[in-house]
């Protein structure tokens, strides 16, 4: 007599449960690094727009009065550029700070991460000293 077999076994269904577990594990761990490579690319590009916009305000005005940029979304930079935080999407407040004032090229950027993104409470820092930015 031939049994007709349908549908799985449990052992069937149960390794095709762990395969899938262990590919959606996978998949989250990956898109965690993903995003979190994308918010500090976003960032880097943040700190760069402000640089640029301080080093052209320097050069126009060659006062350092204007490194010092309060926490905001947006200024205007020597009053010839604007920096504005609200066009990107993980980071908004920004804050440029001098340590000595006679040296205006020299200068500490700090971008806050936006509240209820991936970025909430992350703070980039990086110092900007003749030309070269570095980690804080």
């Amino acid at each position: 007599m031939i049994k007709n077999k349908r549908g799985f076994t449990s052992i069937e269904l149960m390794i095709v449960l762990v395969i899938s577990a262990i590919l959606l594990i996978a998949f989250a761990v990956s898109r965690k690094s993903q995003i979190r490579a994308a918010y500090l690319r976003e960032s880097d590009v943040f700190i760069t727009d402000i640089v640029n916009k301080q080093r052209l305000a320097y050069q126009a005005a060659n006062i350092s009065q204007f490194f010092n940029v309060p926490k905001s979304s947006y200024a205007v930079v020597g009053g010839l550029e604007i920096v504005d935080g609200r066009k990107y999407l993980y980071f908004d407040n920004f804050e440029v700070r001098t340590q000595d004032a006679t040296k205006a090229s020299q200068f500490e950027i700090y971008v806050y991460g936006k509240d209820g993104t991936e970025a909430e409470g992350v703070v980039v820092k990086m110092k900007y000293d003749d030309g070269q930015l570095t980690p804080i």
